[in-house]
């Protein structure tokens, strides 16, 4: 429950493998998944670890729905449930060429008409909300949600609350006042989206297309913050200490670490919790405090420090033209490109 003064408080139950996500079904169950290669995906049961086969390619785009997590790999859907200390997996569909799947599990694709189709990664893309000039209105957002016959889309958008607008009958624009890469969590048998922006939890009601409760700030959320499950009316979020987790090649580029100091020899950078400093900084007096939702998934990087701004870019498939927003509440610049960038700064 949360307090009177608007917080929802959390209280860390469990800490995470290294380079390990968690996916939490509506049953409780929690699905682990070590990204970094060789992955792992696991469930904890009565105090044993009960693997998943996994295919002999990589797996991504993890997202559940109800009592199951759904994933992609070597161009096909897969469904994993968990039942009485059994696991069974199955091949949900084939994932087309010109499908784009997106954080949440949910996808969106055009046809060579030019007819554009919004669905769950697990359904045909018959089944979903069909879109009419997606080119006009729908420039710089990204799709989000897939909920009772309607697509949401989101982007940031200067202001302090949310707001959602009618598009159409089946599309729903959400602006967010902060990053557009929300945490969302949503059900066919609710009314209500929760939406996780800045560290903070928003419930749009889809009857009203109204935000029907007080914002609630989540207290305990560290820099990046996930909404995973509802179980038990209790909320579940996975957040991360660090700043700066180096992904793909950039691992390797990690020269030194010193307790939950990182060096990054080729950006010449510090990070330590919410400290970011350069390799030259006196880490005391030098440094950018940082305190914002940053989404730090695969394609999220922190690139650089400008004129004591920290700045992160991001690679984003759906993007037609670069977009960038500076944060209201911490020295961040956010940059979204369409195709992966470096950065190089010159003060």
């Amino acid at each position: 429950m949360p307090n009177f003064d608007g917080v929802l408080r959390l209280t860390d139950t469990e800490v995470l493998p290294p380079d390990t996500h968690a996916y939490q079904l509506d049953d409780g169950t929690v699905f682990y998944h070590k990204h970094k290669s060789p992955q792992r995906l696991y469930v904890k049961w009565k105090g044993k670890t009960i693997p998943v086969k996994l295919p002999d390619l990589q797996i991504s785009n993890l997202a559940t729905s109800d009592n199951a997590l759904y994933f992609q790999s070597n161009g096909k859907i897969f469904k994993v449930t968990f039942t009485a200390s059994k696991i069974e997996s199955e091949t949900v569909k084939i994932v087309f060429a010109d499908e784009e799947i997106f954080r949440g599990g949910v996808c969106s694709r055009t046809l060579h008409n030019g007819t554009v189709y919004a669905f769950r990664m697990q359904d045909n893309f018959m089944d979903g909300v069909q879109i009419e000039d997606e080119e006009d209105y729908l420039r710089g957002f990204v799709l989000v949600a897939i909920h009772r016959g309607k697509a949401y889309y989101a982007k940031h958008a200067c202001g302090g609350v949310p707001t959602v607008t009618k598009l159409s009958d089946t599309v729903f624009m959400i602006e967010l006042p902060h990053n557009a890469r929300p945490s969302l969590i949503f059900r066919e048998a609710w009314s209500l989206i929760y939406i996780e922006n800045d560290k903070t939890l928003f419930a749009l009601n889809t009857h009203t297309m109204e935000f029907s409760m007080k914002p609630l700030k989540l207290e305990g959320a560290e820099i990046s913050c996930s909404i995973i499950g509802i179980h038990n009316g209790e909320l579940s979020t996975m957040h991360n200490i660090s700043l700066c987790e180096a992904n793909g090649k950039e691992e390797s580029e990690a020269i030194r670490q010193v307790g939950d100091e990182v060096l990054y020899k080729s950006k010449g950078l510090f990070a330590r919790g919410y400290n970011i400093y350069r390799i030259h900084d006196d880490p005391k007096t030098d440094k950018i405090i940082i305190d914002a939702a940053l989404t730090l998934t695969e394609g999220v990087d922190l690139v650089g420090i400008h004129r004591n701004l920290a700045v992160f870019v991001e690679h984003n498939d759906a993007l037609k033209y670069p977009t960038a927003c500076r944060s209201v509440s911490a020295p961040v610049i956010w940059i979204q490109f369409e195709s992966p960038a470096s950065a190089k700064f010159i003060d």
